[in-house]
């Protein structure tokens, strides 16, 4: 990448990390004074937005949003892509039968669970909240971009610990209740998590569908096994859980390597791999990635 296009790219992740956060914050504060069910849909989706203004207002590419969107029809991928992407349910209850197992007590079901709903109810909210509002932006546009000046693993670092910390200024202003010890684990998942959704995405072609799928089966099983059945308080799941996920991102990092966490390049973002390829000529090419 030249020192211009290099330059701008900088500028355009800075501005990118700025919006998202005071969307945030804007949305949080007209929640706050109108509770309206579409301000509370509308926090999650600052990422996105984010993403789209920059991509028509601000880099001004005319093909930028479909090209950003593409990310959403990248589904003809091998079955055990959406096993991956569907792992955290796995980890979730491998940690409560190890937290059962050596005489844990389950505290017992939340009475009031996340905003009142039924666990199906949540199971479809999420789809449309954090999983498929924050995922176009953070993998679909910052990912790629982190990528263009550093490893994969770094890029996978510096975003996670920005998805992890953008939560708090949210939960404060939001009232929601956590401490130090839980602030600290929900960033350090946010981190791993991070490393592997990078993988997911660096080995078939940036597809942002398996990303969401990723970040819905965290929010979703998370709280299914501690709220909707208490089977494990919040606390005791972070202790046993955070092992495991930093040995899978461990694992792939030392298996693939820190570089692309890929052993096929050609697997990765198509603008990666040719910048100024459209994305239905590109994706074309490799419609199926084992």
């Amino acid at each position: 990448m030249d020192t211009l296009n290099h330059d701008k790219n900088t500028q355009v992740l800075i501005l990118f990390f700025i919006l998202v956060f005071l969307l945030a914050i804007v949305a949080v504060l007209l929640y706050l004074a109108l509770p309206l069910i579409f301000l509370q849909i509308l926090i999650p989706w600052a990422p996105n937005i984010s993403a789209i203004l920059l991509v028509v207002f601000y880099l001004k590419e005319k093909s930028g949003v479909r090209r950003l969107a593409s990310g959403w029809k990248k589904w003809r991928v091998s079955f055990r892509w959406y096993l991956l992407a569907h792992s955290p349910m796995f980890v979730f209850f491998l940690s409560v039968g190890i937290y059962l197992g050596s005489g844990g007590i389950p505290p017992g079901p939340n009475p009031t669970p996340l905003f009142g709903l039924s666990f199906p109810a949540l199971a479809i909210l999420a789809i449309f909240t954090g999983a498929t509002g924050e995922e176009l932006g953070w993998r679909g546009f910052a990912l790629p971009k982190l990528q263009m000046r550093y490893s994969a693993l770094t890029s996978s670092f510096m975003l996670g610990f920005y998805w992890g910390v953008w939560h708090i200024p949210i939960w404060i202003l939001s009232g929601s209740l956590f401490t130090i010890e839980s602030t600290f684990f929900f960033v350090a998942n946010a981190i791993l998590y991070s490393i592997i959704i990078t993988f997911i995405c660096n080995n078939t072609r940036g597809s942002v569908l398996l990303a969401s799928m990723y970040h819905w089966s965290v929010n979703v099983w998370g709280e299914y096994v501690t709220s909707y059945l208490g089977l494990i308080s919040r606390d005791a799941m972070y202790w046993i859980m955070t092992p495991i996920t930093a040995m899978i991102a461990i694992t792939l990092v030392v298996v693939y390597g820190p570089e692309r966490l890929s052993r096929d390049s050609s697997l990765g973002y198509p603008e990666l791999i040719e910048p100024e390829s459209d994305p239905e000529v590109v994706n074309a090419k490799q419609p199926d990635y084992t």
